[in-house]
Protein backbone atom coordinates (compact mmCIF):
# COMPACT_ATOMS: atom_id res chain seq x y z
CA UNK A 1 0.00 0.00 0.00
CA UNK A 2 1.40 3.40 -0.98
CA UNK A 3 1.62 6.59 1.00
CA UNK A 4 -1.51 8.63 1.51
CA UNK A 5 -2.09 12.08 0.11
CA UNK A 6 -0.16 14.06 -2.47
CA UNK A 7 3.56 13.55 -2.92
CA UNK A 8 5.66 15.84 -0.71
CA UNK A 9 7.43 18.72 -2.45
CA UNK A 10 11.19 19.07 -2.15
CA UNK A 11 12.28 21.62 0.49
CA UNK A 12 14.18 23.67 -2.10
CA UNK A 13 10.99 24.03 -4.13
CA UNK A 14 9.06 25.08 -1.00
CA UNK A 15 11.72 27.70 -0.27
CA UNK A 16 11.50 29.09 -3.82
CA UNK A 17 7.69 29.13 -3.66
CA UNK A 18 7.69 30.78 -0.22
CA UNK A 19 5.65 27.96 1.35
CA UNK A 20 8.40 26.52 3.55
CA UNK A 21 7.50 26.16 7.21
CA UNK A 22 10.17 25.08 9.68
CA UNK A 23 7.58 23.58 12.03
CA UNK A 24 6.44 21.20 9.28
CA UNK A 25 9.86 20.40 7.85
CA UNK A 26 11.45 16.99 8.45
CA UNK A 27 13.98 17.14 11.28
CA UNK A 28 16.73 15.14 9.60
CA UNK A 29 16.04 15.71 5.93
CA UNK A 30 19.00 14.60 3.82
CA UNK A 31 20.72 17.46 1.99
CA UNK A 32 22.45 16.01 -1.09
CA UNK A 33 25.47 17.89 -2.35
CA UNK A 34 25.00 20.26 -5.27
CA UNK A 35 27.42 19.95 -8.16
CA UNK A 36 29.96 22.79 -8.17
CA UNK A 37 29.82 22.92 -11.96
CA UNK A 38 27.39 21.59 -14.52
CA UNK A 39 28.29 17.93 -15.05
CA UNK A 40 28.91 16.73 -18.58
CA UNK A 41 26.08 14.70 -20.08
CA UNK A 42 26.64 10.92 -20.11
CA UNK A 43 28.60 9.65 -23.09
CA UNK A 44 25.82 7.29 -24.22
CA UNK A 45 23.38 10.18 -24.82
CA UNK A 46 22.45 11.02 -28.38
CA UNK A 47 22.72 14.63 -29.58
CA UNK A 48 19.14 15.56 -28.64
CA UNK A 49 19.53 14.29 -25.07
CA UNK A 50 22.88 16.09 -24.73
CA UNK A 51 21.38 19.38 -25.94
CA UNK A 52 18.52 19.07 -23.44
CA UNK A 53 21.00 18.31 -20.63
CA UNK A 54 23.09 21.35 -21.51
CA UNK A 55 19.98 23.54 -21.83
CA UNK A 56 18.30 22.65 -18.55
CA UNK A 57 20.98 21.47 -16.10
CA UNK A 58 22.57 24.91 -15.49
CA UNK A 59 19.21 26.45 -14.61
CA UNK A 60 18.22 23.61 -12.27
CA UNK A 61 21.56 23.84 -10.49
CA UNK A 62 21.24 27.62 -10.20
CA UNK A 63 17.82 27.21 -8.57
CA UNK A 64 19.18 24.52 -6.22
CA UNK A 65 16.82 21.88 -7.62
CA UNK A 66 19.40 19.52 -9.14
CA UNK A 67 21.75 17.73 -6.74
CA UNK A 68 24.13 14.79 -7.09
CA UNK A 69 21.31 12.48 -5.94
CA UNK A 70 18.97 13.80 -8.65
CA UNK A 71 21.27 13.25 -11.63
CA UNK A 72 19.90 9.81 -12.55
CA UNK A 73 16.30 11.15 -12.55
CA UNK A 74 17.49 14.02 -14.73
CA UNK A 75 19.20 11.50 -17.06
CA UNK A 76 15.87 9.65 -17.39
CA UNK A 77 14.16 12.94 -18.27
CA UNK A 78 16.72 13.77 -20.98
CA UNK A 79 16.43 10.28 -22.50
CA UNK A 80 12.62 10.54 -22.47
CA UNK A 81 12.83 13.91 -24.17
CA UNK A 82 15.12 12.45 -26.84
CA UNK A 83 12.72 9.55 -27.49
CA UNK A 84 9.80 11.99 -27.71
CA UNK A 85 11.63 14.05 -30.33
CA UNK A 86 12.61 10.94 -32.32
CA UNK A 87 9.03 9.60 -32.33
CA UNK A 88 7.64 12.99 -33.34
CA UNK A 89 10.12 13.25 -36.22
CA UNK A 90 9.20 9.74 -37.33
CA UNK A 91 5.50 10.64 -37.34
CA UNK A 92 6.22 13.77 -39.36
CA UNK A 93 8.27 11.77 -41.87
CA UNK A 94 5.48 9.17 -42.20
CA UNK A 95 3.01 11.93 -42.98
CA UNK A 96 0.12 10.12 -41.32
CA UNK A 97 -0.85 9.06 -37.82
CA UNK A 98 -2.28 5.77 -39.16
CA UNK A 99 -0.99 2.98 -41.33
CA UNK A 100 -2.72 0.13 -43.11
CA UNK A 101 -2.51 -3.23 -41.37
CA UNK A 102 -3.44 -6.53 -42.97
CA UNK A 103 -4.21 -9.33 -40.52
CA UNK A 104 -3.71 -13.09 -41.04
CA UNK A 105 -7.18 -13.48 -42.52
CA UNK A 106 -6.33 -10.92 -45.20
CA UNK A 107 -8.58 -8.15 -43.89
CA UNK A 108 -7.08 -4.66 -44.05
CA UNK A 109 -7.75 -1.83 -41.66
CA UNK A 110 -6.08 1.35 -40.47
CA UNK A 111 -4.38 1.33 -37.07
CA UNK A 112 -2.49 4.04 -35.17
CA UNK A 113 1.24 4.16 -35.80
CA UNK A 114 3.39 2.80 -32.91
CA UNK A 115 5.09 6.18 -32.57
CA UNK A 116 1.86 7.62 -31.14
CA UNK A 117 2.15 5.33 -28.10
CA UNK A 118 5.79 6.39 -27.65
CA UNK A 119 4.85 10.07 -27.80
CA UNK A 120 2.08 9.57 -25.25
CA UNK A 121 4.27 7.57 -22.85
CA UNK A 122 7.26 9.90 -23.01
CA UNK A 123 5.01 12.94 -22.61
CA UNK A 124 3.73 11.49 -19.32
CA UNK A 125 7.29 10.83 -18.12
CA UNK A 126 8.32 14.40 -19.00
CA UNK A 127 5.22 15.83 -17.33
CA UNK A 128 5.97 13.89 -14.13
CA UNK A 129 9.56 15.14 -14.11
CA UNK A 130 8.44 18.72 -14.63
CA UNK A 131 5.98 18.44 -11.75
CA UNK A 132 8.68 16.95 -9.51
CA UNK A 133 11.15 19.74 -10.22
CA UNK A 134 8.66 22.61 -10.51
CA UNK A 135 9.18 23.18 -14.23
CA UNK A 136 5.62 23.51 -15.48
CA UNK A 137 4.15 26.94 -16.24
CA UNK A 138 1.75 26.68 -13.29
CA UNK A 139 4.60 25.71 -10.95
CA UNK A 140 6.67 28.70 -12.08
CA UNK A 141 3.87 31.09 -11.12
CA UNK A 142 4.17 29.82 -7.54
CA UNK A 143 7.95 30.24 -7.33
CA UNK A 144 9.33 33.43 -5.84
CA UNK A 145 12.99 33.15 -6.78
CA UNK A 146 15.43 35.89 -5.76
CA UNK A 147 16.35 38.46 -8.39
CA UNK A 148 19.87 37.73 -9.60
CA UNK A 149 22.13 40.26 -11.29
CA UNK A 150 24.56 39.42 -14.07
CA UNK A 151 27.31 38.89 -11.47
CA UNK A 152 25.26 36.32 -9.58
CA UNK A 153 24.62 38.56 -6.57
CA UNK A 154 21.11 38.77 -5.15
CA UNK A 155 19.23 42.02 -5.60
CA UNK A 156 16.87 43.21 -2.90
CA UNK A 157 13.45 44.38 -4.05
CA UNK A 158 12.93 47.63 -2.11
CA UNK A 159 9.44 48.29 -3.46
CA UNK A 160 6.89 50.16 -1.38
CA UNK A 161 5.37 47.20 0.41
CA UNK A 162 3.60 48.02 3.61
CA UNK A 163 4.26 46.12 6.82
CA UNK A 164 0.87 44.45 6.83
CA UNK A 165 1.56 42.81 3.46
CA UNK A 166 4.85 41.56 4.88
CA UNK A 167 2.96 40.16 7.85
CA UNK A 168 0.44 38.39 5.63
CA UNK A 169 2.96 37.03 3.11
CA UNK A 170 5.99 36.59 5.33
CA UNK A 171 7.26 33.40 6.94
CA UNK A 172 5.07 31.91 9.60
CA UNK A 173 6.45 30.36 12.76
CA UNK A 174 4.44 28.55 15.32
CA UNK A 175 5.74 27.03 18.50
CA UNK A 176 3.55 23.98 18.94
CA UNK A 177 5.20 22.82 22.17
CA UNK A 178 4.08 25.82 24.31
CA UNK A 179 0.32 25.58 24.67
Amino acid sequence: MGQRGPKAKPTELKLLQGTYRADRAPENEPKPKQPSTVPDPPSYFDTVAKKEWKRLAPELIRLGLLTIADLSAFEAYCLSYSRLVAATKSLKKAGSMFHEYTNKAGASNFVPRPEIAVVQKESLVIKAFCAEFGLSPSARTRIDAPLVTGTGAEKKDDGNKDDFEGYLNGPRRRNLSSS
